[in-house]
């Protein structure tokens, strides 16, 4: 398919446009685990609202490519070229991080759910404590 050298251009603008959001999509899902980790809620909630607005531009600029959701290139101008490369490589480089996202969103799920399944176990009460007028908290089993 010879688009000419406008049609190239525009190709190779899109293209770039694409592999930046992917990159600022790459740093955003690193950012989004490591609120996880930190458990800093407002800053993973602020995460979540940028990686859906980036998500949201890359799948528009995917459009202009003609990119296939499982990532194939063969309908796409972009077959046969050093961009379908790197969009290509970009792309699983996502699915990876994707991958690891979601494993961390699970396991922090399951933590959360066994952390409550333990607090309904507990029975809790407040005692004096020797001294001064000092409440402490007990729980049993």
């Amino acid at each position: 398919m010879n688009m000419g050298a406008a049609g190239d251009q525009d190709i190779g603008l899109r293209v770039a446009q694409y592999l930046e959001q992917s990159h600022r999509l790459a740093a955003e899902l690193q950012r989004g685990m490591d609120f996880i980790a930190a458990n800093a809620l407002a800053d993973f909630e602020e995460s979540i609202a940028n990686q859906q607005a980036i998500a949201a531009q890359l799948a528009e600029l995917a459009r202009d490519f003609a990119l296939p959701a499982h990532g194939g290139l063969t309908g796409s101008p972009l077959r046969d070229s050093e961009m379908a490369a790197q969009v290509q490589a970009a792309n699983r480089h996502l699915q990876v991080l994707n991958k690891r996202y979601s494993a961390l969103l699970r396991h922090s799920s399951h933590s959360v759910g066994q952390m409550i399944s333990l607090f309904k176990s507990l029975k809790g009460y407040y005692r004096q404590t020797s001294g001064p007028s000092h409440l402490g908290w007990s729980c049993e089993a």
